[in-house]
C-alpha cells in the first residue's frame, strides 16, 4: 500500500481496487491509473446552482427636477448566459408619493424624497435606491447646456 499526501486534504492510500481516506467528505477518481483528489467541497459548489437575483442598473437613481426621468435596465443569467428581463421583471415603488416606476421600469419623480425600487424577476429581488431633489424648485433652463 502506498500513502499520498494532498497538501491541506490529509493523506489518502491507495491499492489495488482500495483507497482509504483520512479527510471526509472525499471523492477519488482513476481515471486510467492515474488518481487524483477532488473535495467534497469543490464539488458542491460546482454542482449547486447559485439563483443569482435580477441585476438592475443604474443601482442608484437621482431624479432632479420634475421633468426627470430614469429607464432602469434588469438582466438575470440563466444557463450562465446574461439575458436582458427589462420586460418581464415586476416593478415596485416603496413609497409611489414619492417615484413612480412603470410595469416597463420608467422611474418618474412626484415629490422631494427617498424611495426604494424593488425589482422581482424568476430568481430572486433587488432593490435599487431613488433620490427626488429640486422637485419643487427645478433647476433653471440652460440656454448653452439644453436648447443649443
Amino acid at each position: 500500500m502506498e500513502n499520498t499526501a494532498i497538501p491541506g486534504q490529509g493523506e489518502f492510500s491507495k491499492t489495488e481496487g482500495q483507497i482509504g481516506a483520512t479527510s471526509p467528505l472525499a471523492i477519488y477518481y482513476n481515471l486510467a491509473m492515474k488518481w487524483f483528489f477532488l473535495p467534497a467541497v469543490f464539488i458542491l459548489l460546482l454542482s449547486t446552482p447559485v439563483a443569482a437575483v435580477p441585476t438592475v442598473h443604474p443601482r442608484t437613481v437621482t431624479l432632479l427636477g420634475p421633468e426627470s426621468y430614469q429607464q432602469l435596465v434588469a438582466t438575470e443569467t440563466n444557463d450562465e448566459r446574461r439575458q436582458d428581463v427589462t420586460r418581464t421583471v415586476r416593478y415596485k415603488s416603496l413609497d409611489p408619493q414619492i417615484a413612480q416606476v412603470s410595469p416597463r421600469g420608467l422611474v418618474e419623480p412626484i415629490a422631494n424624497g427617498q424611495t426604494i425600487i424593488e425589482v422581482t424577476g424568476s430568481q430572486g429581488m433587488s432593490t435599487v435606491p431613488v433620490s427626488v431633489q429640486q422637485f419643487t424648485t427645478p433647476p433653471p433652463v440652460s440656454f448653452r447646456n439644453e436648447i443649443q
